[in-house]
């Protein structure tokens, strides 16, 4: 009985596909086509009746090709993770000798990169998506749209170097717009919105204020609210904590009981900084009996709220501890590469705000100090004064001797410091020494590509494209022998991406065109060559890129 609706449906289709046939030959099996049509809105039982197909049942290849791509589909959709991708590799192979299948080639080679990325394989993935970003026909927006969603949310995970899941969001909402998804386009408007956040707040709010809009026309509660959560993290990084409070009473009086932890958490900061110390206390309880007090991601919210509150009470040196253990959290999440926010990229306001409270509280200490020691000189003269010690002249040649001590503690003081600048001179010039010898290595690389050395080398690059630390220590290296070079350009041309930045540090590094283009994995020297030039009227130089950079080595003429 459990089963028999299912079995009615199945019936019907199978009564449908004898029709059909009588009357012409169907180019797929009913079933298939109805459960294709069932994928959007239940996805579910798109997937009980496409796994109730017996795939050698099924008479044509086709319909078997269709099946397979109907069931990974519909188990993606259904938060099934795959463990294998034989299914998705026999219907890419089938979709791939038929090219009149355009649009199912497309999906093929969507849910292939799917199943990829859940495999863990996130490089494989990213190729099969850009291979069904180029198979799409151009007014296919929803497979577009839905595919540089997809390279977005990738790009934002593993490949933020230069921004392009922004770029892949706003194509994706391009593509959507067109259709009356409005399910997607909240899921990209948000995405844009947080992305925004940090950089350009007035652009984040705009389009976060037309995803609310659009939760509010689907009439959708939790939409609503996870979109009150993203506008709320928006006011409390700009100061706007009257706009906060009041989406947060907005949602509390939906009256929804289970909500999410982390809205508990923001709503939390934000009475903390309006000084509503009982309401922060009763959102943090809130927060924790709705969340998993054992999860990592839990706990890092928990300790940053906790440091807000500790600062709210003037504790500067609670907050600070409970800073230090939610950042400790956030590194260790990102190690892993987990898909979270980090509560400490976010919150450069609250980091600053915590320096400055123990500025303050290092300028107290000194202050009374300060005080102490005016106090016991002038005593020391007023007894002098009334008493007339005898031992006055024992304690001026202690005195003496105390300074004498410090004048040697202080010359060899210097004496170290020169030593550590002899140092630090050392070991730039060995950096220097390495940084030749690997420009050799990879001159050598570029006319042998095919080498497993070169390959090694790639390899290598590839790692470090994602590894930010690495690139912000060799920017500031680059800044330091070059009169600060980089961070000159990065706030004189905000216009510039990574990618940008990353060909003026290694032309600063004397790497020739061979060498860059080995680095960047471009086929050709003359395709750097190229790119110098275009750089150089993006920036609009007067003269060449060598000659900007020549500015620097030489320290003359630097334009301010």
């Amino acid at each position: 009985m459990k089963h028999l609706p299912l079995a009615i449906l199945l019936a019907t289709l199978a009564l449908v596909s004898t029709v059909t046939g009588c009357q012409g030959e169907a180019r797929y099996d009913a079933r298939l086509t109805v459960a294709d049509s069932l994928m959007a809105a239940a996805p579910n039982s798109a997937l009980a009746l496409v796994e109730a197909l017996v795939r050698d049942s099924l008479a044509t290849p086709g319909d078997r090709a269709y099946r397979d791509l109907l069931v990974t589909q519909a188990r993606y959709k259904c938060y099934i993770t795959a463990t294998s991708d034989s299914d998705i590799n026999r219907a890419l192979a089938y979709y791939r000798a038929h090219s009149d299948e355009q649009e199912k080639l497309t999906r093929a080679y969507i849910y292939k990169g799917a199943v990829m990325e859940e495999l863990g394989h996130p490089d494989s993935a990213m190729l099969y998506y850009k291979h069904a970003e180029a198979t799409a026909a151009p007014d296919d927006y929803f497979n577009l749209g839905y595919v540089k969603m997809r390279m977005g949310a990738l790009y934002s995970d593993y490949y933020s170097i230069d921004g392009m899941e922004i770029d892949k969001y706003k194509e994706a909402l391009d593509c959507y717009r067109h259709t009356n998804d409005s399910i997607h386009q909240l899921i990209c408007l948000n995405n844009l919105g947080c992305k925004y956040r940090q950089f350009r707040p007035d652009t984040a709010e705009f389009l976060l204020l037309e995803a609310a809009e659009i939760a509010k026309n689907m009439n959708d509660t939790m939409k609503i609210i996870n979109n009150a959560q993203a506008l709320m993290v928006l006011y409390y990084h700009n100061g706007r904590f009257e706009e906060a409070r009041q989406l947060i009473n907005r949602v509390m009086s939906m009256g929804i009981v289970d909500l999410d932890y982390k809205l508990y958490f923001t709503a939390a900061n934000v009475y903390a900084k309006m000084g509503s110390l009982d309401s922060s206390e009763l959102f943090i309880n809130l927060a924790v009996q709705s969340g998993d007090q054992d999860d990592a991601l839990f706990k890092m919210y928990y300790w940053g709220s906790l440091s807000d509150l500790s600062l709210a009470k003037h504790d500067s040196a609670t907050s600070l501890i409970m800073d230090r253990k939610s950042q400790r959290i956030a590194d260790s999440l990102m190690a892993n590469q987990t898909k979270i926010e980090i509560r400490n990229i976010e919150n450069n306001l609250d980091r600053d705000m915590l320096k400055r409270s123990q500025k303050n509280l290092s300028n107290a200490r000194y202050v009374y100090l300060l005080g102490i020691l005016v106090f016991i000189i002038a005593s020391f003269f007023i007894i002098r004064q009334f008493l007339r010690i005898h031992r006055y002249d024992k304690l001026i040649l202690d005195l003496r001797q105390e300074a004498k001590t410090q004048s040697e503690d202080f010359r060899k003081l210097q004496q170290n410091f020169n030593n550590l600048r002899i140092c630090d001179q050392g070991l730039k010039d060995t950096v220097n020494s390495h940084i030749c010898l690997i420009k050799e290595i990879i001159e050598e690389c570029y006319h042998a590509p095919r080498n497993v050395l070169a390959k090694k080398i790639h390899q290598i690059v590839l790692f470090q494209e994602k590894n930010n630390d690495f690139w912000t220590k060799l920017y500031h290296h680059i800044d330091t022998e070059n009169n600060g070079i980089m961070a000159h350009t990065m706030r004189r041309y905000p216009q510039l991406g990574e990618k940008d930045l990353l060909m003026i540090a290694l032309t600063c590094m004397g790497y020739s065109c061979a060498q860059i283009a080995m680095i960047l994995d471009y086929s050709n020297a003359t395709s750097i060559s190229t790119i110098r030039k275009r750089l150089s009227m993006k920036m609009r130089l007067e003269g060449t890129l060598d000659d900007y950079i020549n500015q620097f080595k030489t320290n003359n003429n630097i334009v301010s």
